[in-house]
């Protein structure tokens, strides 16, 4: 029974858009590497946010609490999200400076050292070709779709179209300084209409 049962289990190919190659995929780029970095923006942004809320209240300069409960909800997403764009940029940088030439486990630079080396900074064995071509392919630079050295008949990657970072991170920009402006004129003007309203002589 349980033979039969098993054989009906329907093989699917991993999420990663690697596979089967996933093992190469930078380590440094991945989600998980930067979770404490942005962590600790996220935080930071929280306190912010009390700190801007209690301020606002003891100078009473008039801002709503709409406005400011957009702020508190919008700001330890931003932080976070502009720490890792910062990061991906940084990281995309040092590649370009190193000829990507860098460890997909702990980003140590290789430039220099033979074919089939041995990182200094993680002690893993890697070939420098496959190295270089997983960090052009991370970061979307043309290259093949199968890394060095593969037999005939590999199964490709996955095609990948990265966002461009420095862009995705003035657009967040702009539509964060969009929402909290318009948040804060909106609440406002209607505070401004439910006044002019609560006047005996304005209702019509």
């Amino acid at each position: 029974m349980a033979e039969r049962t098993s054989s009906r289990i329907i093989q699917r190919d991993p999420i990663h858009l690697w596979y089967p190659h996933e093992l190469l995929f930078p380590q440094p780029l991945r989600l998980k590497s930067c979770l404490p970095s942005i962590l600790i923006a996220v935080v930071i942004g929280i306190l912010l946010s009390v700190l801007l809320n209690v301020f606002y209240d003891s100078k009473d300069l008039g801002i709503r609490s709409g406005s400011m409960i957009l702020i508190t909800m919008t700001s330890p997403a931003f932080l976070g999200l502009f720490i890792w764009l910062c990061r991906h940029c940084l990281w995309r940088l040092r590649a370009a400076r190193r000829d990507y030439l860098l460890c997909t486990g702990c980003g140590h630079s290789i430039d220099g050292q033979a074919i089939e080396t041995r990182c200094r900074g993680c002690d893993q064995e890697l070939n420098s070709d496959q190295a270089r071509w997983a960090w052009k392919r991370a970061l979307g630079k043309p290259t093949s779709a199968v890394p060095p050295g593969s037999p005939p008949g590999t199964k490709p990657v996955g095609a990948i179209n990265p966002a461009p970072p420095l862009a995705t991170r003035n657009r967040f920009i702009n539509l964060y300084g969009i929402l909290v402006i318009g948040a804060m004129l909106g609440d406002d003007l209607i505070t401004l209409l439910l006044e002019a309203l609560s006047v005996p002589g304005n209702l019509i």
